[in-house]
């Protein structure tokens, strides 16, 4: 999965975050809106994120922001996004860390992915 584009606009206290992903030649892109108070749009970036990733997934299943955290490193700083998902067999709870690195919105965006990856296989592995 390849991160095509990240936009986060923040004005007056809202944002709109679009990010758009390719998959196996398939586009797809996800968008979110809402205020930025305290988040600096990260919330609405993994939003975003999570809405073009539920393209891949069965309708029946739901995916929620539960938490956005940032963890000091010795060289650094790791965003840790924890999500809520819940397929029509089970709910958990998923966590996807990355290094903070010169593009912390990319960061966030990845984050996001890898927290996603075990439900995505998951919906991948029913369909088959």
């Amino acid at each position: 999965m390849a991160i095509r584009r990240i936009d986060l606009g923040i004005e007056e206290g809202r944002g709109t975050a679009a990010v758009e992903l390719e998959f196996d030649g398939r586009r797809v892109t996800g968008r979110a809106e809402g205020p930025v108070l305290g988040t600096g749009g990260l919330r609405l970036l993994v939003e975003a994120t999570v809405g073009a990733l539920r393209n891949w997934l069965p309708s029946q299943w739901e995916v929620a922001v539960e938490e956005i955290t940032r963890t000091p490193l010795e060289y650094g700083e790791a965003v840790n996004i924890l999500l809520i998902t819940g397929s029509p067999s089970r709910a958990e709870h998923v966590l996807g860390s990355a290094l903070y690195t010169a593009d912390p919105h990319e960061a966030v965006v990845k984050a996001t992915m890898k927290a996603m990856n075990r439900m995505l296989t998951r919906a991948v592995t029913k369909e088959s």
